[in-house]
């Protein structure tokens, strides 16, 4: 509750410091671990599959990556074919958040929107709505090219935690994942210039 009050009053009166993320990373965590603890640590990590089979989380995580890039390509190609792609509202969003924001987005979002939309929402409710949900909460960019990228890269990170059976392997893929798409606007915006 006190992180659903602290994200309103924040996003109402001080949307630009971007200091309701952390109500809304804590908000992602606590709801996923409502939902996933299975009374002691040992028992839910056991629950997420960590550490889990290493060499199993290896090769989805080498397949996945495969998997995002051959889906992330092919619905940049689909959304220029039917004129969908809005992607520069994504970049223009990104460029303009404080640093702190960034290393939120690769390092903390990654672990708590994992567990919560494939920890806790994925054996609830599928893959198909999980994902569906994951998609909707990146609607604040304004870009229908996210929102369809977000539930497809959802679908790969769902796929690979059910064969690889270990929450590592989606939240090392979104990382992965967050870090590419951070630099390439780094790049973009000549930040290493």
């Amino acid at each position: 509750m006190l992180s659903l009050t602290g994200f309103f009053l924040l996003v109402t009166f001080a949307h630009d410091t971007y200091f309701y993320q952390v109500f809304v990373q804590t908000g992602f965590l606590s709801a996923a671990l409502f939902f996933i603890w299975k009374g002691s640590i040992g028992e839910t990590f056991k629950g997420l599959g960590i550490p889990g089979d290493l060499k199993k989380i290896f090769i989805w995580l080498i397949l996945g990556a495969v998997l995002v890039f051959v889906v992330a390509v092919l619905n940049a190609v689909i959304l220029l074919l039917l004129d969908l792609n809005d992607t520069h509202k994504v970049y223009e969003i990104i460029s303009g958040v404080p640093a702190w924001i960034l290393v939120v987005a690769v390092l903390v979002a990654p672990i708590t929107e994992e567990l919560f939309f494939r920890g806790a929402l994925f054996p609830r409710v599928g893959m198909v709505l999980s994902s569906l949900l994951f998609s909707l909460f990146h609607i604040s960019y304004g870009s229908v090219a996210e929102i369809i990228g977000a539930f497809l890269i959802g679908m790969v990170f769902a796929f690979v935690y059910k064969k690889s059976k270990s929450i590592i392997t989606p939240i090392l893929l979104h990382v992965g994942f967050n870090l590419v798409s951070v630099v390439a606007v780094m790049i973009a915006n000549g930040w290493f210039s």
